[in-house]
């Protein structure tokens, strides 16, 4: 369970939202508390679940072409297929649900054979009876929007680590940066200004829903006459709904909704069901998140992409003099 987060609390995380990089001293000066008191109030945000503060990045950049969501059924009341299911690469979101499936999952491969070997590697674990999926065509709506894809050959090994980083850490100091991946803190600095700059990267703070009393989540699946496209943006216009992608496989639209109780998740989906194209509608409820882990980079994806010795990023050798201050990052 999280602490309620007080009016303090709400409004830290109103800008961090708006600035997940926000340094201690400008939080101090909007909220109105010293740096210290700013200081302990995010650590505990962070320390407790309510907040985190990832890097976001075109799953595309680094080299991620396939993307598909998986329906599953199970035999029995057998863990062992959700336990090995979490321990892939590939595998970077997987709840257990109540309704046709017993458990859903995103996964994230570098190629369509990639994806192929994936989901045959999945259909032979013990206890998995049933498998369906559907292949992201087409993504109308994210929580959180995702940078432009950028050209992965302009990206060198010391920049996918440093992307790797942020993913993990947004808020991670330039000098604690530099330490993991092996750079000065000068030229750590350099290149996560430019990669943010340049959209290669957005810092985004989450926030758990539940903490903010949304605590109900759902998924659900459509199949729609006509265009899907169009369905597909109809839906994503929808204030519930924070996931929305157009698939090829037993369903044309899956979507994730979030709400403060049943009620509220039984009112969206009859507003689903009134939306225009929509033919059939089943919606599966989560009842435990067992892996949620977007910046896995699963094996080969990133040399699926290629890669290049170069970088249009500076070297650890190159001086600091070239960058620039952005109110995107701070340390």
């Amino acid at each position: 369970s999280f602490p309620e987060p007080d009016w303090i609390d709400r409004q830290l995380l109103d800008l961090l939202q708006a600035d997940a990089r926000a340094s201690f001293a400008e939080l101090s000066r909007h909220v109105g508390l010293s740096q210290a008191s700013i200081r302990v109030r995010v650590q505990r945000l962070l320390a407790s679940g309510v907040l985190r503060t990832v890097g976001v990045v075109d799953p595309a950049t680094l080299g991620i072409r396939a993307m598909a969501a998986l329906g599953l059924s199970t035999d029995g009341a057998s863990p062992v297929p959700l336990s090995k299911l979490a321990e892939m690469p590939e595998v970077t979101f997987l709840v257990a649900t109540a309704g046709r499936y017993d458990a859903i999952a995103e996964i994230r491969c570098g190629s369509d054979e990639h994806l192929l070997r994936t989901l045959d590697q999945i259909r032979s674990l013990k206890g998995v009876r049933r498998t369906e999926s559907g292949k992201y065509l087409h993504v109308a709506k994210e929580a959180h929007r995702r940078p432009t894809p950028f050209p992965a050959a302009e990206l060198d090994d010391p920049d996918c680590r440093l992307l790797r980083e942020l993913q993990r850490d947004g808020r991670a100091s330039y000098a604690q940066l530099a330490q993991r991946v092996g750079l000065s803190q000068a030229a750590t600095r350099t290149r996560a200004l430019r990669l943010i700059e340049d959209g290669v990267v957005r810092i985004a703070a989450l926030i758990d829903p539940m903490a903010l009393g949304v605590c109900e989540l759902c998924v659900f699946t459509l199949n729609v006459d006509g265009r899907a496209g169009d369905v597909a943006a109809r839906v994503a216009g929808m204030a519930k709904t924070d996931f929305v992608a157009v698939t090829a496989g037993p369903w044309d639209v899956l979507g994730t909704l979030r709400a403060g109780s049943d009620e509220e998740i039984l009112e969206v989906l009859d507003d689903l069901r009134s939306v225009p194209g929509i033919r059939a509608l089943e919606s599966h409820a989560h009842l435990a998140v067992a892996e949620e882990q977007y910046q896995r980079l699963p094996p080969g994806a990133r040399s699926a992409s290629g890669t290049r010795s170069g970088s249009r990023y500076p070297s650890p050798s190159q001086p600091d003099s070239a960058s620039r201050r952005s109110s995107a990052a701070r340390s």
